[in-house]
Parts: structure tokens; C-alpha cells; sequence
């Protein structure tokens, strides 16, 4: 049955703007009206402009999830059926989600375009600056070093959202700064400090165009700065710089340092520590390294806790540890019996990677992307689930339950693996149980709790089975290359599994 233009499914939008805290999706339009719908993640903060910037009319029902509105001293509680109706209110009205929230958003001026063009601009120039082979993924990790710091600190929700905003575009006046001088391997000469030496106020510049970003503006031009009062571009010392420049500050210097460079090699650990220690009450605050270290020390003795897990950027970057790699994969090769090379691909999967809970699952037919059809889960064995998601997943009947390949489109694709967000989980592949996440919102950066990897295995073009993995210890979305080691775990299984196959098929002739 043809469906009428006028109605229109869950997955329909005119248009869509992402970033790690919010994903918004414009529905519909009519002159200047915009309907939009909006996923927030659990404790993140933002607000509503008063009626001098924002004359038009605003309509919010929330659909799912609990917020507060802050603004006053008493909080007031939102629920779903809770609306918002304003305009021209005087005040800039400021909300805090309690849990992951959806919004139904209806605005009289267009507002969506200049949302997307605000993120994917800031974004996209962020990530121009990233272009370097040492410098990939730099902004992302001070976003959460930073925030973890600004907790421990005790900064507020609204100051640690504009310090995660600092951390990440602290950089982007670099845009400005002459290629060949970003790209130099030599020392720079002195004037070629000064030009990029202006790189804080640039970044300035830059971000207080956006009405959101004018107090993240401040704390970039102010990263350089010291606490002596020796750094740049004013010269500020102490209090007068700002913590989350003071913070940020220590995490750049940090990550620098343990950065291979074109003019040097990154230092170890113990160096990089030393330098931070030398450099308390000149260069850095002493309470901000004070709270780095602690960070750092207890991340170590989660480590241990975790049976001493490396992550695979380690594994690669250390000639010695590709033994242990060699290992692992000949421990899976070996094995006997399917259970056992399950069990020994997840276990090696965990072992090696960022990732901290793990499925595998072999289906009860292969699956022809083709011409799927109908699919179910024959055997499954985990790792990292706490006891009660166990009894849930125990309890789940999985003859009955079919297995949606849609997640193996193409344009999930990563790597040879496919990632699927949480938005599309949600509305197209959620059909089994849904295990929640152990991480926050907060933990992570571009990982949301709800995303979902899966790592096809395979038997000649068809997929046998799966590997999907969650809660990524570093909060990130890998890039293709960090998956090869689950990838190569993968094929491995797909190997010892088809070996298995061979021996019994030549056994019962």
C-alpha cells in the first residue's frame, strides 16, 4: 500500500546535525516555521536565549527522559507531557537533563540551519587543524582529560560544558597560522613564534561569533598563558586566568608531550610526570597537576583491577607486545571445540582493545546480504556483562528472535566492521534485549552509551556470525584501524570455526 506524501516514518527527516552531546533532526517546515526533533544526552546543559536575542516564539514538549529547568534557585522538574511555551521572555532560561531526553522542538524562525552551519563549520575547522599524523585525535583526548579534571575540581554543569567547548576548539585559530610553519620540523625563529603565538587570539576571534561559545572563546586565548605571568598573549598570571584555561593548559602540555613530533620523540610516562612536577607554580597551577596525577595514578590501578588490559595503539606502537597478539591468535586457531573459539576471540578481543563488554553469536544459517532472510542466533557467549545483564540475556529466547542484518549496510560501514549509532539503533535494530551501558554521556566524547559495533564473521562471502562490542574504556569511536585487531580476531574464529566444520564433515564419511 502506497503511504500518502503527507504521513511520514520514524526514520524520515528533512535534514540532520550531529554532535557528541546532541542530535538534532529538522521534520518538518512551513514559511518560517521549523519543526525539529532533538536527542540529549543525561546531564548535559543548555539553554534559551532571552528576548533580546531570540523575538520569535518557541514551543518544547518533551517525549522522553526527565529535565530541570536551573535558572532559579529551586529547580523545577520536567517530565514527558511537560511543555515549554515562550516569548519574548526577558531571561536566559538554562535546563540540565536528568537522563537522555527527546524533545519535540517547534520554532516561528528558522533556527535549524544555523545550528548545523555553527557545528559543522567549528567542527570542520577543528578537525582541518588535526591534519598531522601526531596531532590526529589530540583535541578529543584534552576534551577528556579536561573534563575529568574540571570534576574533580569541582566546576559546575555549565562551566564543564564550556570547558569540554575550550578543550576541543583550543586549537582552531591555528587555522590561521601559514601552513609551512604549522608543518615546520625545525625550531621556529623568533618571528615565526610571534605569528604563531597569535593562534589563542585568533581561536578568540573565531568562537565569540557563536553566542554559545563566547565564554569558551575567552578560555582559548587565554591556554597559553602561565602562572608566572611569562605566558602569552596578555601576560595574565595566577587567578587572573581563568581554571579551565589553567586546566587545559596542563592537558595540552601533557599530551604534547607524550606526542611523537617531527623535531622529537615523545617522552615516557615518568619524563612527561617529571616535567609537570618541575613546572608546578611557574608555568602550571599546582592544584590542576595535583589533580592530573591523581587522575592518572587511579587510571593505573583500574588497569590492574582489569587484569592489566593495553590498548592496541600500545600493542602496535611496542615490538615486544606483538607476542602477545602472536599468542592470542594461535590460542583461538587451536582451539577445539566452538565454544572454546568464542570464548578465546572475545577474550582476546577485550585483552587488546579499548572495548570493555563483548557478544559473539553464531547464527543458525549464513546470511546472504542479498538475500537475508530470515535469521536467528544459534549459540552466543559474552564477556564483561555484569550478573544481572547475564540473567537477562539467559532469559531471552533467541529462536525466536530474529536477527536484523540491515545494521550490515554499506553505509555503516567501518573498517570491514559496521558501526551503528544509537539514534539507528533505536528505531531500526533494537529487537533483542537492550543491555544498558555502564558509561555516562559525560564519560565519552563521540561514543555514544547506545552505540553498537558489530564484526562480521565470515564463511566464504556470507556472515556466519558476529562480534559486537561496547563501552569503550576512552569513550571514542574507533577509526578503521584501531579495529584490526578485533577484525583479525574475527577472521580467525571464521577460520577455526570452518576447520571444525571440515574435520567433522571428513569424520562422518
Amino acid at each position: 500500500m502506497k503511504i500518502p506524501s503527507f504521513i511520514h516514518k520514524s526514520e524520515e527527516h528533512l535534514d540532520r546535525v550531529a554532535k557528541d552531546n546532541t542530535d538534532v533532526r529538522l521534520l518538518a517546515r512551513h514559511d518560517s516555521l521549523e519543526v525539529m526533533k532533538q536527542k540529549i544526552a543525561e546531564d548535559s546543559t543548555f539553554y534559551l536565549d532571552s528576548a533580546e536575542d531570540w523575538q520569535g516564539f518557541e514551543f518544547i514538549y518533551l517525549i522522553h527522559g526527565r529535565m530541570e529547568y536551573t535558572t532559579r534557585e529551586e529547580p523545577v522538574e520536567l517530565v514527558p507531557g511537560d511543555y515549554i511555551a515562550r516569548k519574548e521572555v526577558q531571561e536566559e532560561s538554562w535546563f540540565t537533563t536528568k537522563t537522555d531526553v527527546t524533545l519535540l522542538y517547534a520554532s516561528s524562525q528558522p533556527s535549524f540551519h544555523l545550528l548545523k552551519e555553527e557545528i559543522e563549520d567549528f567542527l570542520e575547522l577543528a578537525q582541518d587543524v588535526e591534519t598531522t599524523e601526531e596531532m590526529k585525535g589530540h583535541s578529543k583526548r584534552l576534551v577528556r582529560m579536561s573534563y575529568e579534571i574540571g570534576k574533580r575540581l569541582g566546576l559546575s554543569t555549565d562551566r564543564l560544558g564550556d570547558l569540554r567547548y575550550a578543550a576541543f576548539f583550543h586549537d582552531i585559530g591555528k587555522a590561521e597560522v601559514p601552513d609551512e610553519l604549522l608543518e615546520k620540523k625545525s625550531k621556529l625563529t623568533e618571528e615565526e613564534w610571534e605569528i604563531m603565538e597569535k593562534h589563542t587570539v585568533w581561536g578568540r576571534e573565531m568562537l565569540v561569533k557563536a553566542d554559545h561559545l563566547q565564554k569558551a572563546a575567552e578560555i582559548v586565548e587565554q591556554t597559553h598563558e602561565r602562572l608566572d605571568g611569562e605566558g602569552y598573549p596578555k601576560g595574565l598570571s595566577g587567578e587572573d586566568i581563568l581554571l579551565e584555561a589553567r586546566i587545559i593548559s596542563v592537558v595540552d602540555a601533557w599530551d604534547a608531550m607524550r606526542t611523537d613530533r617531527p623535531y622529537r620523540d615523545a617522552l615516557t610516562k615518568p619524563e612527561a610526570i617529571e616535567e609537570l612536577k618541575e613546572n608546578k607554580g611557574t608555568q602550571f597551577d599546582p592544584k590542576v597537576v595535583d589533580a592530573f596525577l591523581t587522575m592518572l595514578r587511579n587510571k593505573g590501578k583500574v588497569r590492574q583491577q582489569l587484569g592489566g588490559r593495553e590498548s592496541y595503539k600500545d600493542e602496535a606502537l611496542h615490538i615486544r607486545k606483538i607476542e602477545k597478539l602472536h599468542d592470542l591468535s594461535q590460542e583461538i586457531l587451536l582451539a577445539e571445540e566452538p565454544e572454546e573459539i568464542m570464548a578465546k576471540a572475545l577474550e582476546a578481543t577485550i585483552n587488546t582493545t579499548p572495548f570493555q563488554r563483548g557478544l559473539i553469536s553464531l547464527f543458525d544459517k549464513p546470511v546472504d546480504l542479498e538475500n537475508p532472510g530470515t535469521i536467528r542466533v544459534e549459540r552466543f557467549d559474552h564477556i564483561g556483562l555484569s550478573e544481572e545483564k547475564i540473567n537477562q540475556l539467559n532469559e531471552t529466547d533467541f529462536e525466536e528472535l530474529e536477527v536484523n542484518t540491515g545494521k550490515f549496510d554499506e553505509r555503516y560501514q567501518l573498517g570491514n566492521s559496521y558501526y551503528v549509532p544509537h539514534a539507528e539503533r533505536d528505531e531500526k535494530f533494537q529487537n533483542g534485549p537492550a543491555l544498558e551501558s555502564k558509561l555516562r554521556s559525560e564519560e565519552t566524547l563521540d561514543w555514544h552509551p547506545d552505540d553498537s559495533l558489530y564484526i562480521p564473521l565470515f564463511r566464504e562471502n556470507n556472515i556466519i556470525g558476529q562480534i559486537s562490542v561496547d563501552d569503550p574504556e576512552d569513550g571514542l569511536v574507533p577509526d578503521p584501524k584501531d579495529l584490526q585487531p578485533i577484525e583479525n580476531f574475527a577472521l580467525l574464529a571464521s577460520l577455526a570455526l570452518e576447520k571444525l566444520t571440515l574435520a567433522e564433515g571428513n569424520s562422518n564419511q
